[in-house]
């Protein structure tokens, strides 16, 4: 009944109305993460370390994944709890950069770290709905098509949207008035989130899905410990997290600061490196289709290690030229790693009670990310802002997080090859 219903009209203008969420979904993401919130949190004052921990809060926010899983078995309105979530978290985002001419240092800083903190949360909260009900109203076969419509129209939209932000910052940085160009930014966040909200309004949602029995949480969250054919999904993403939350979360501030990198550029290389992953991830897709997913993920895995590896080496003397490289290898990489990695999960957990072995392994995981993320930070802060010499040169301790970074993906990708072989993708 449900595939019949999703092939109804209703359903086809919803599908529309969801590539307008994931335009938006991608743009919120883009503005208010990496180099852009670095760049905020700098100059509101957030010290080195703390900066790059607060980028690792979506990490540590993955537990919301589990309270979504749980409300999601007791609300009997998905729709309402997806639109107003998504609406308040996007809000918290927008308002945090709207207040960026009054917080400075002491509560200001508390401030911030709250409105982003909830954000994080709230956003991590709704996934598990919120992909129910793309999959609701999307029919299996029309299902990787309309998803790679989705994806590439996102891609491009932040793409040009990004050139234009990098611009405004640089240009209300160059007039001596930072802070009103965050304080715009936010207000344009806050315009498309308005956008985005009166879109999921509109869209319908699927037929009401039988709810699942509800189990005490503590037998939730051991039920994928326990399976034994999922545990090298669950240690793949442990050494995935740890990898990529121990050095890039403190990356940006380094590109920033540091090197100098305007943002202009930084938007220019994120328009390219946009443009890539677009072209790129149906590439892969269906390298995937003839080969299978693991294979895909180890090659996606070795190529960010080598830029993150490639990132440690960038310096004041090769930026010009070593940022790019490294910022369009590290694209490649991240070009399909996400779908990789989700379709693995898909292929490892039991065909009942998906959703909830995925939304608690990146939960877990996302904990053990921001362990790692507290380390890089406790490092950063141990080395000093002028870092420690190595024979002739002096070495940051970005740098040294990001070797360390690159060394323990290529790790993780050798670990795929071990642990999980070449299974063919299934489905």
């Amino acid at each position: 009944m449900q595939e019949i219903a999703a092939n109804l009209p209703d359903y086809e203008k919803s599908r529309r109305l969801f590539i307008i969420d994931g335009v938006v979904s991608m743009l919120v993401a883009s503005v208010v993460g990496g180099s852009y919130l670095s760049g905020y949190l700098n100059l509101v004052g957030f010290p080195v370390a703390l900066n790059g921990l607060l980028l690792a809060f979506p990490a540590l926010c993955g537990l919301g994944q589990i309270a979504g899983v749980f409300l999601a078995r007791r609300v009997k309105n998905d729709k309402l709890f997806v639109v107003v979530g998504a609406a308040i978290f996007r809000y918290g985002f927008a308002l945090m950069y709207m207040l960026a001419m009054v917080l400075r240092n002491g509560w200001g800083l508390v401030v911030a770290t709250g409105l982003y903190f909830i954000s994080c949360f709230l956003n991590a909260m709704i996934v598990p709905p919120s992909n129910a009900w793309i999959v609701g109203i999307c029919p299996f076969q029309i299902r990787g098509k309309y998803m790679g419509v989705r994806e590439a129209v996102s891609l491009a939209a932040s793409a040009v949207v990004l050139l234009g932000v990098g611009r405004a910052l640089d240009f209300f940085k160059d007039m001596g008035s930072p802070a009103l160009g965050f304080v715009i930014l936010g207000i344009f966040v806050a315009a498309c989130n308005t956008v985005n909200t009166v879109a999921l309004i509109k869209a319908k949602s699927p037929p009401e899905r039988e709810r699942e029995r509800i189990m005490k949480p503590m037998m939730l969250i051991l039920m994928p410990l326990r399976r034994k054919k999922f545990r090298p999904v669950l240690i793949l993403s442990a050494i995935y997290q740890i990898g990529v939350q121990i050095g890039a979360p403190f990356w940006n501030l380094y590109v920033v600061s540091d090197m100098g990198i305007s943002y202009g550029i930084i938007s220019t290389v994120a328009f390219v490196t946009l443009i890539e992953r677009s072209l790129l991830a149906r590439f892969w897709g269906r390298v995937a289709d003839r080969t299978s997913w693991q294979l895909v993920t180890r090659i996606m895995l070795a190529t960010i290690g080598l830029a993150h590896i490639l990132c440690s080496m960038v310096t004041l003397g090769n930026k010009a030229w070593l940022y790019p490289l490294a910022t369009v290898i590290s694209a490649a990489g991240w070009s399909a790693l996400g779908i990789c990695l989700l379709n693995i999960q898909f292929q490892y957990a039991p065909k009942t009670n998906t959703q909830m072995f995925i939304g608690i392994n990146n939960a877990l995981n996302g904990v053990l990310g921001f362990a790692a993320a507290l380390a890089g930070g406790l490092v950063m802060t141990l080395v000093g802002p002028d870092g420690f010499r190595v024979a002739s040169g002096v070495v940051k301790g970005q740098q040294a997080l990001m070797a360390v970074s690159g060394t323990i993906l290529v790790l993780c990708a050798v670990y795929v090859g071990l642990a999980l072989g070449k299974k063919k993708k299934s489905g």
